[in-house]
Formats: structure tokens, sequence, C-alpha cells
């Protein structure tokens, strides 16, 4: 039996495939965070059908996830067409909303370390930026202490404006 696929596995397979590409850490670390949480056997379809595909030596992250997005379509177009009992369905859905979960779940333990690693005047701009935004500036009371303890909501709000301000790649 094989090793289970994983996302590292997934980049050195783009890796094998384009081994003249000079593929830069950052373009490896967008991989990885665009595709950690997705079916890694459908991703791994998805690298080989753009390998066949697209006749350039260096890929583009949006070819893998084009990719990716049709392969998803197609197998929840076939899951759907297959009969099924309510019983069935029902499971199904459970299914889905576990997978969710657990999708959401990574992604803001994920938000939470990548803003714990923040310097904290990095923290103190974003904010300062919350408190000058109208409609922000009520949750900036709750981003006080240590990140581990701020409340999902007002860490996502904070994340989004770290991201829009560029403040997430290093020490700005």
């Amino acid at each position: 039996m094989s090793e289970p696929l994983t996302p590292q596995r997934n980049l050195e397979r783009v890796l094998g495939l384009w081994p003249s590409a000079g593929l830069t850490s950052d373009w490896k670390n967008l991989f990885l965070s665009r595709f950690r949480n997705v079916n890694q056997e459908w991703l791994r379809e998805a690298i080989e059908n753009v390998k066949f595909a697209k006749g350039s030596h260096v890929p583009e992250l949006k070819w893998f996830l084009d990719e990716f997005e049709g392969i998803r379509r197609h197998a929840g177009s076939v899951a759907r067409e297959e009969p099924q009992t309510l019983q069935q369905r029902a499971e199904r859905r459970e299914q889905e909303r576990e997978r969710e979960r657990i999708e959401v779940e990574a992604e803001r333990r994920q938000i939470r370390r990548t803003m714990a690693g923040l310097h904290a005047s990095t923290l103190d701009r974003i904010r300062d930026t919350m408190r000058n935004t109208r409609f922000l500036a009520s949750l900036c009371g709750s981003l006080e202490g240590e990140v581990e303890a701020w409340p999902d909501f007002a860490l996502g709000m904070a994340h989004a404006v770290a991201t829009r301000d560029g403040l997430l790649g290093g020490d700005a």
C-alpha cells in the first residue's frame, strides 16, 4: 500500500514534473497554503492533467486551481447522479458538514498561528487601523492580550485587515 498523499507530496510531484521551472519558495508556500485542506487525490489528478494540457516550462498556480475545481465539480455531479436513499443523503450531508467544519477549524488555527507569529509592533498597527475604521473600532477591545485569547470573529477581522494592508509578509 502506498503512503497517503499529502500537500507536501503533491508539491514534490509538481517539482518533479517541472524540474527546471525554478519555482520560488513564495510560489511553493502559496501552493501549500491554497491546497493544504483539499482532497489530495483530486489535486494529484489536477497536477497530472495540467502537465498534459499545458506546454509551459513554468506552471501557474491558477492552472492547478482551475483543474482542481473542475475535478471537484465533476465529482459532485457524479455523486448527485447516484441513486440514494433518504438515509444515505442525510449521511452524505452530515459528512459534508463535518468536512467543512474540519476545514474551517484548520483555517482558523492557521490564522491564529499566523497572527500570533507577528511582531508586537505589527499587531499594534493592525489595532490602530481597526480603531480608525468605523465598523471595526468596537472590536479593538477584544484584541488585547495574547492572540490565542482573541475571539474568533475579532481575530478574523484583524487577519483580514493585516492581509489587506500587506502586513503578513513579514514584520512590517
